[in-house]
């Protein structure tokens, strides 16, 4: 895909495409691709080529389930012998304790 670089623009225009951008929801580039296409008449989905489209999530979504959960307030423990990972944070070996 072509690459275009605009340099030497004042301090004044970037804010203002920047401003511009935000009130938009848009990268400064996509903002500075929709004004191009704009102003050449094309349709405005030539600007976003190289957008992803509007349905694939930007969030986290959580899963469409939760872990069981123990009944009545019930503890769960774990069995005796069940080998653990090391603790990240202390470096101990995890021994059930």
């Amino acid at each position: 895909m072509p690459t275009l670089t605009v340099g030497n623009i004042s301090t004044e225009l970037y804010e203002s495409l920047s401003r511009r951008a935000s009130e938009t929801r848009r990268s400064v580039s996509e903002e500075a691709k929709q004004i191009l296409a704009d102003a050449l008449g094309l349709p405005a989905h030539l600007a976003y080529s190289d957008r992803m489209p509007e349905w694939i999530a930007t969030e986290e979504i959580s899963a469409p389930c939760d872990l069981p959960r123990p009944c009545n307030g019930q503890q769960v423990a774990c069995q005796d012998g069940d080998q653990r990972l090391p603790d990240p944070f202390t470096g101990a070996e995890g021994n059930g304790e």
